[in-house]
Order: structure tokens, then C-alpha cells, then sequence
């Protein structure tokens, strides 16, 4: 361990704390530059008898290595070793390279101008607020003056790693995956339309959706897709509280593929391999019944109550006052509640198709002409979705989940509390980044990350 003795000579004008600290720090960053110049030079000298005893990779021999030095594109001294017994083009290598252990934190240094350490720390601050107010407080927590573009770029680099790393990952745990799912849609007749059968089993839960946030591109918007992969394990945290014990959150803004890829790596990475222990929450979005169909053919698929009853009040309300009165609109909302409510979506689609055409439309109508809170546009709904309308009231009481609060609490988190902030656009790049280290963050894998050597 090196010791540095630093004398400090104050000024007689100090009155106060702040103004002590602010001496403080002015004579630090005076001296700054002199330690590092000391602590680079003594580096330097112990990587001197380690590199002695290097072999060239083209001879194998010692000890008849020269020593070259060469500025950096940051006129910075790099060393290399050429030897001369080397084939017509000599090979060059990096001090650097010698012992990365050693110099990792000065290579970080010459690299972005910015330690190892405080890239963790700025990263972790551009992941819960704007750049902006992150380098307003690394500023004030840690005293270190530093750009919101410093924040930024080391943000989006070290994010590319990641994501590198996780599709490596993916792809390995992706492919025998996928041929066992090939095999199940081969050998298995086609997805039935009654609902799926309770089986007393673990249940994992796989909860999808999604939400849009703001492009750079004038009125555009990019859809941010989101899934949980959650057992139904819970601890109990306080009155009437209570946390998931095992669970993984998927986050990304790139193509339904490469979700769908992370998404069912993640629950083979949690020990789910059996599609029947999967019960697979939606909203109704096409894009989530098909990924569902065609990844986990044999899981079930449930239609979330919430969003199902939210879309059935405001049609009911929607309804032509002068045809219907508040009363009779009232006894066909709570009809089709408790006919949804009990599974019946046959019976749901009938008395739709009874009372459209008395009030002048016809179920067959086109979706794309549709409004949201139509009477076809239910009917549009509740007919795409019928595989996915279950028995609730039977379900609920065998404990299984019927809504999407976790779902919507994790878009929530992931998502919109960091991306969807007023004022705020973003390009798709730098959209998907944040979320990678929201993910991770959520995800409890924050620390073991940065213990990796490729992480510092």
C-alpha cells in the first residue's frame, strides 16, 4: 500500500465550513494530476520485471523484446514491445496488455476519462433520473464536476457490452429451446378454444405488455415492450403487503423477435421447462396472443380481467342515448360483465350481435374502421380473444392471478418513471440502453455485473 502525505496551507480569510471545503477541493484538484503522474510512473516500473519475462508469441523466445514508445491519439505515452525476429509484419503489443489487472483503471482512464468507479456511479444515476439532474447530484453526493455528456456516453457504451453479452447468452440457451418447441407444434393439433384445464402444479407466471414512448422524430413513437416472469412466491413485508420472492423482469425496444428470444431465455434461465407450468398474462394485443401461440403453444393463456372490464363500461356508456336509456344500457353493461365473468364469451358475442344491428352497425365491420369504445369494437375484442376469456370466477378461487397489476407495476418501474418524464424524446438507441440498466438494476444483477473483470 502506498501512503501520500499531502501538507495543505489555509488561507487566514476562513470563516466557515463551505468555505473550508471549497479550499479543500480546489487544492485537490491542483494536486490531482500530480498523483496520478506518480502512482502512473510507479505502475510503469512494476510492470518493468513482468515484461522481461514476456515471450513473443511468433519466436516464443525472452528477453530480446525493444521497447518502443508512441503517443496515443490523447497524447498519451503508450509503450509496445517489437520483436525482430518476427515474421515480415512485426507484432506489436500493448503495456496494457501485459497485466490488465494491474493498469485497468488508468486503461478506463485513457480510454473515456472517466474512472471505473465513477462510470458505475454515473451510470447508476442516468438510470433513475435525466442526465442532467444525474450530474447535479454525482456533483453534490460525491463533489465531482462532470458533464451530462460524460454521463451519457459511458451510459450507452458499457450498454452495448451488455447487451452483446446477453445475446451470446440468449442464443446459447435460445436454439435447443426453440427445437423443442418446433417438435410441440409439429406433433400437437392446434391450440383448443375452451380454456385450459387447472392442474394442481406450481404456476409461473409470464406477464407481457407494452407502452409507447416519445420519439425524436416529429409525432412518432416507439413502442417499449415489457414482460415478468414471476412465481407465486411471496414474503410478507407489512400489513397487508406482500413481495415476490422469484422473479425477472425483460425490457427492450427492439423487435418482437428479440423480446420474444429474451423473454423465454430468461424463464429457461429461472428453471422453467415445462410449457405447462406457464400461465401467460395479456391485454388483448395481437403482437402478445401471437408471440404467446407460437412460443408456449401449451400454456394457457389468460385475458386480463382488468383491461377486459375497463374496455366494456365505457362502450356501454358510449351507447346511443336515444335508442337505449340509462337504465337499459346499464342491464346490458352488467349482462355482459357477468357472462364475461363466468367465461361465456359465446353468449357475450350473441347478445352483441342482437342488439348492434337495432342500433345500426353490423359485427362484421372491418376492425381498422372501428372506434375504441364502439359496440363492434367489443365485439372485435371479445372475438379475437375467446381462447384467451377463462372462467374468472373459477380461476380466482383456484388462486391463480387474473390481472395485471404486477404487469402494469413493471412497465411502470422499467419504463415510464425514467423514459416517459415531460419534455422528454428519445432515440431508439439510447431508449433501449436505459432500459438494459433499469433492467438490471430490477433484476438484483447490478453487483454482480460490475465484479466482472470485462466490466471495470
Amino acid at each position: 500500500m502506498t501512503q501520500v502525505q499531502i501538507t495543505i496551507q489555509l488561507p487566514d480569510q476562513v470563516e466557515s465550513i463551505e468555505q473550508l471545503e471549497a479550499v479543500i477541493d480546489a487544492k485537490g484538484q491542483q494536486i490531482k494530476p500530480q498523483l496520478f503522474e506518480h502512482q502512473l510512473a510507479f505502475l510503469i516500473q512494476r510492470q518493468k520485471a513482468a515484461a522481461e519475462d514476456v515471450a513473443c508469441p511468433e519466436c516464443k523466445k525472452k528477453n530480446h523484446l525493444q521497447r518502443l514508445s508512441a503517443p496515443s491519439a490523447k497524447d498519451q505515452i503508450r509503450t509496445y514491445f517489437l520483436c525482430p525476429a518476427a515474421a515480415e509484419v512485426p507484432t506489436l503489443w500493448r503495456l496494457f496488455q501485459l497485466n490488465s489487472g494491474c493498469l485497468a483503471d488508468l486503461k478506463a482512464l485513457a480510454e473515456a476519462n472517466i474512472s471505473p468507479g465513477l462510470k458505475q456511479v454515473a451510470i447508476d444515476c442516468a438510470a433513475a433520473w435525466p442526465y442532467r439532474p444525474a450530474q447535479q447530484s454525482i456533483q453534490r453526493l460525491i463533489g465531482v464536476a462532470i458533464s451530462h455528456e460524460q454521463i451519457r456516453q459511458p451510459c450507452l457504451q458499457e450498454a452495448v457490452r451488455v447487451e452483446a453479452q446477453e445475446q451470446a447468452n440468449f442464443q446459447q440457451a435460445y436454439e435447443p429451446a426453440l427445437a423443442e418447441t418446433v417438435e410441440v407444434l409439429v406433433e400437437e393439433q392446434p391450440r383448443p378454444k375452451k380454456p385450459p384445464q387447472i392442474e394442481p402444479c406450481e404456476r409461473v407466471y409470464l406477464g407481457i405488455d407494452g407502452t409507447l414512448i416519445k420519439a425524436r422524430a416529429q409525432n412518432r413513437f416507439m413502442e417499449a415492450k415489457v414482460g415478468i416472469v414471476f412465481s407465486h412466491q411471496l414474503a410478507v413485508v407489512g400489513t397487508n403487503r406482500r413481495r415476490l420472492l422469484n422473479k425477472q423482469c425483460v425490457g427492450t425496444l427492439q423487435s418482437v423477435h428479440q423480446f420474444s428470444q429474451q423473454l423465454f431465455t430468461t424463464a429457461r434461465g429461472m428453471g422453467i421447462d415445462n410449457q405447462e407450468q406457464l400461465v401467460i398474462l395479456s391485454d388483448g394485443a395481437r403482437w402478445i396472443n401471437r408471440l404467446a401461440q407460437t412460443q408456449d403453444p401449451k400454456a394457457p393463456l389468460i385475458l386480463d380481467w382488468w383491461h377486459l372490464k375497463r374496455r366494456v363500461w365505457p362502450t356501454v356508456r358510449g351507447l346511443p342515448a336515444d335508442e337505449l336509456s340509462d337504465q337499459e344500457r346499464r342491464a346490458w353493461g352488467q349482462q355482459w360483465i357477468d357472462q364475461l365473468w363466468r367465461g361465456q364469451s359465446s353468449q357475450t358475442l350473441q347478445s352483441i350481435m342482437i342488439l348492434a344491428p337495432q342500433l345500426g352497425g353490423q359485427p362484421s365491420e372491418k376492425p381498422a374502421q372501428l372506434e375504441e369504445r364502439s359496440l363492434l369494437a367489443l365485439h372485435q375484442l371479445i372475438s379475437n380473444n375467446r381462447a384467451a376469456i377463462i372462467d374468472y370466477h373459477h380461476f380466482q378461487q383456484s388462486g391463480y392471478y387474473i390481472g395485471s397489476a404486477l404487469v402494469e407495476k413493471t412497465v411502470d418501474l422499467l419504463v415510464c418513471r425514467r423514459q416517459k418524464l415531460r419534455g422528454q424524446n428519445w432515440s431508439r438507441t439510447g431508449a433501449d440502453g436505459l432500459l438494459c440498466w433499469r433492467q438490471m438494476i430490477l433484476n438484483d444483477q447490478w453487483d454482480d455485473y460490475w465484479q466482472q473483470p470485462e466490466a471495470a
